[in-house]
């Protein structure tokens, strides 16, 4: 396969599972090429990277800027190893190859304000207006033109997404691995398909507690879906459900069918919202309610707990705004006279 071929297929397989964007998949065409230097990717060797790696420091690239190149790189790397592309052995000695001094960086959570969900949820409002006459007549058969509901539709699905990250701390891509079952509202938890994986390289699920408005969300969202699907069977359009959890629910000729990831991962942006800082949202908000910090990290699915902590920083910084609002009316009641 040619260099091209291999990315086209890197992107079905990985790519579009994950729902990356565009501009993504781009960028790291470019740098895996630029990488290549027109030799086959699978002739590339580490020392060949490394020397690239070294020629972008004589051309003035900064150490951060080499790093985001190879944490591009690392995804397309392990799945050339995993289609026998290339061997174990070359496989390690990519993962030596280590980014200049200077190149690490703490990722700073960035946490919604309660004001800004406040103005999400007032968005998906207006977004998506909701007519309770209109959605007694799809229920009765009534309605045979999907314009009039679909946003009502749109609307139950959204707020089941956006809970799930605001209020479960779930990431994107495990929003949209979730199945049925797995989701189930009757259940005590959800099951969650994190990143997490064992020694055999599978991934080991985690269970996040159900909070009552995430339930919520889910169990109105089924409910729509089940009606949506009954539907298009009435109507012809399927022979029989299916058991895909997200729709597509956009046009007429196929909006009962799986949603895909470049659709799916499109969703919360027009309610101007990003899901990962939903996710950030969620953990701040659970530590603020004196929620044990080892069980956040699990729920969160932390490898480890330093990744929560950078949570508790924000807590702290919440205290130190709250005693330097209260000086002055402190000092006054406590100060000598």
């Amino acid at each position: 396969m040619t260099n091209d071929e291999l990315l086209d297929a890197f992107g079905r397989e990985h790519e579009d599972y994950h729902a990356i964007s565009r501009d993504r998949r781009v960028r790291r065409r470019r740098i895996l090429n630029e990488a290549a230097g027109g030799r086959p990717f699978a002739d590339v060797t580490a020392d060949d990277l490394r020397a690239h790696l070294g020629e972008l420091i004589d051309q003035g690239y900064a150490p951060t800027s080499i790093e985001s190149r190879l944490k591009v790189m690392r995804p397309f790397l392990e799945w050339l190893w995993r289609k026998g592309l290339i061997d174990a052995e070359r496989l390690m000695d990519f993962k030596t190859v280590k980014a200049p001094r200077g190149s690490k960086k703490k990722d700073v959570p960035r946490p919604y304000t309660r004001a800004e969900i406040k103005a999400m949820w007032e968005r998906v409002e207006q977004r998506y207006e909701w007519n309770e006459t209109t959605l007694g007549r799809f229920r009765a058969g009534g309605i045979l033109r999907w314009r009039k509901v679909s946003r009502m539709m749109q609307r139950s699905q959204t707020t089941a997404v956006l809970s799930l990250a605001l209020f479960g701390g779930l990431r994107r891509d495990e929003i949209f691995r979730l199945s049925l079952e797995d989701m189930d509202p009757e259940n005590a938890y959800l099951v969650v398909q994190g990143a997490r994986k064992n020694e055999a390289a599978e991934i080991v699920p985690r269970v996040v507690p159900w909070q009552s408005h995430m339930r919520g969300a889910v169990h109105n969202w089924l409910a729509m879906r089940e009606e949506v699907l009954r539907w298009a069977v009435k109507r012809g359009d399927l022979t029989e459900p299916h058991d895909a959890p997200w729709l597509s629910l956009s046009w007429e000729q196929h909006y009962y069918k799986p949603i895909n990831a470049a659709a799916f991962q499109r969703m919360p942006w027009y309610v101007g919202v990003e899901l990962h800082r939903l996710r950030h949202t969620a953990a701040t908000e659970m530590l603020r309610a004196r929620m044990d910090i080892t069980h956040v990290q699990r729920i969160l699915g932390h490898s480890r707990i330093q990744q929560t902590l950078g949570y508790a920083a924000i807590i702290e910084s919440d205290l130190v705004s709250a005693a330097a609002r209260t000086d002055e009316a402190r000092g006054a009641a406590l100060g000598y006279a």
